[in-house]
């Protein structure tokens, strides 16, 4: 059972609209190349992020701490567990894995984003931090700009430029 969960939580998709059928796009290949540990890791990541989303930030770290054992070098890990860490008001631990994630992968968009509202939102303390967020959210357009937060960012960009405008007067 827990196999066919971890198979069934690993499966890639590869987006092929000239298919009717949605078994069409599995890639069974990529499930007979992975490896047990990565198959492990994934199981480990969906099941975080279903502890996230049910607010037992605990479990999700717990998880995530597991799965950074087996994939050290994995920023996602990283920056889901930051994430995790928000839940819990521990703005340091989540400080120190967006700063990880961004070290392991410094062209990762999502987490300059993460780190600049964490800069700006639970950290505001200071024109230094609203410097650090606005170079962030700059990081993230610059990286992305395209990207899910783009509009986000851009509007954070703004408002910030706004108050360090206000603040220098």
């Amino acid at each position: 059972m827990l196999l066919s969960l971890i198979l069934i939580s690993s499966l890639s998709f590869t987006v092929m609209p000239s298919h009717s059928n949605q078994c069409d796009f599995l890639d069974r290949d990529a499930i007979r190349t992975m490896t047990p540990a990565r198959l492990a890791v994934d199981f480990l990541y969906m099941r975080a992020q279903f502890c996230g989303s049910v607010s037992d930030y605990d479990a999700a770290i717990a998880d995530l701490n597991t799965a950074i054992d087996l994939a050290p070098d994995s920023p996602g890990l990283y920056l889901r567990r930051g994430q995790m860490y928000l839940g819990l008001y521990e703005w340091d631990q989540s400080l120190q894995d967006y700063n990880r994630a961004i070290e392991l992968a410094p062209a990762y968009a999502d987490a300059y984003f993460n780190r600049g509202v964490l800069y700006y939102s639970i950290l505001q303390t200071g024109q230094a931090l609203r410097e650090d967020a606005l170079a962030d959210f700059r990081q993230y357009l610059e990286l992305a700009p395209d990207g899910e937060h783009t509009g986000q960012a851009a509007e954070y960009v703004a408002k910030i430029e706004a108050e360090l405008t206000v603040a220098g007067e």
